[in-house]
């Protein structure tokens, strides 16, 4: 069955093709952009930036998500500030969601596949990832690019979204001991192998 939906989410792709997600913009009111203060905190018009530039990331992911049928969720400090402040909360600057497992891996490959503006970066393609979670993002360093940072409604630095990733725990204790137990192994091993990367890095202070 698995493979049954895998193959069909292939062919939804293929049939879907590359989306053109770099001619996707949203649209913010000039007052949008506008310093204020919410529950006693200034919130400085860069931080607008921020959170415009962080809202169009997910814009085009919610696009790749919709035309391929990948469901995720608001998860995090995004749900919290969405039940208490309509909105961001006032002193965060990121986004943050939540897929089940089998649905990351076809985030995985949707973004790797099937448009043009996005990356993703986790453990499994970045032996140097030491993230609490995936992410999401439009570049890794700080841009020059009028092109992109107009995209991006003034933000030069990266901007992206966080992605957290659910499994499945077992309902009897003992496969759920060994479950964590396994988890805890790779978890060492992901670390001892970015330890490793930094020490070639900074081989001469060894």
């Amino acid at each position: 069955r698995k493979e049954d939906e895998w193959q069909s989410f292939l062919e939804k792709c293929e049939h879907t093709g590359v989306l053109d997600l770099k001619s996707v913009t949203l649209n913010f009111s000039k007052e949008y952009f506008d310093g204020e203060t919410r529950n006693g905190f200034y919130i400085a018009p860069f931080m607008k930036n921020s959170w415009a530039a962080s809202l169009e990331i997910l814009h085009k992911v919610d696009i790749l998500c919709q035309t391929l049928d990948i469901p995720y969720f608001a998860d995090w400090g995004t749900l919290l500030g969405t039940i208490r402040h309509h909105g961001f909360i006032p002193w965060d600057d990121d986004i943050d969601i939540g897929v089940l497992r089998k649905d990351y891996d076809k985030l995985k490959y949707a973004i790797a596949n099937c448009q043009n503006e996005l990356q993703l970066y986790d453990v499994y393609n970045d032996a140097c990832w030491g993230g609490h979670a995936s992410r999401i993002t439009n570049t890794l360093s700080f841009s020059c690019d009028r092109d992109l940072i107009k995209r991006y409604h003034g933000f030069s630095f990266p901007a992206g979204i966080d992605v957290f990733v659910i499994d499945c725990v077992p309902r009897d204790k003992k496969q759920e001991n060994e479950q964590y137990d396994a988890l805890k192994i790779i978890a060492e091993i992901v670390t001892a192998r970015a330890d490793r990367q930094n020490c070639k890095k900074n081989s001469d202070e060894y």
